[in-house]
């Protein structure tokens, strides 16, 4: 598996999972998932990671683990900004840009910091199972 593949499959499973995430919220009747929209992050990327730890034998090296975790990141960010801003649209209430911006760098810095602390877990882990060597 390449880096490439990496990302894409990341954003194609993300996007997957928030979108019946939100479904299943929006049937229900529930207005806020905000906690499990980093669970839903967190998991894919384990998920991902793991994958490509597996099909390959290894684990990220140096240069590859900073474009992960950058791609993760830019990925991330690119997919709360459109749903944020579909959500807002949909309720027809007046945000500012400013303000909307302002909660989705915050959002960003903290997943951010989860997902290059979570990749480390990951690795760790495998390490521990034996299915990678350190």
């Amino acid at each position: 598996m390449t880096i490439l593949g990496v990302l894409g499959r990341f954003a194609l499973i993300y996007i997957v999972l928030i979108i019946i995430a939100g479904i299943i919220f929006n049937y229900f009747g529930v207005s806020s998932s905000g906690g499990v929209n980093i669970g839903i992050l967190i998991g894919t990327l384990c998920w991902v990671c793991t994958a490509f730890a597996k099909k390959n034998g290894r684990f990220f090296d140096k240069s590859e683990k900073t474009k992960v975790i950058a791609g993760f990141i830019i990925i991330n960010i690119l997919i709360q900004g459109v749903f944020s801003t579909a959500a807002l649209v949909g309720s027809k209430q007046e945000v500012s840009v400013l303000m909307m911006l302002f909660v989705l760098g915050f959002v960003g810095l903290l997943h951010a910091a989860a997902i290059y602390f979570f990749i480390g877990v990951v690795q760790k882990s495998l390490i521990k199972q034996g299915v990678i060597d350190s």
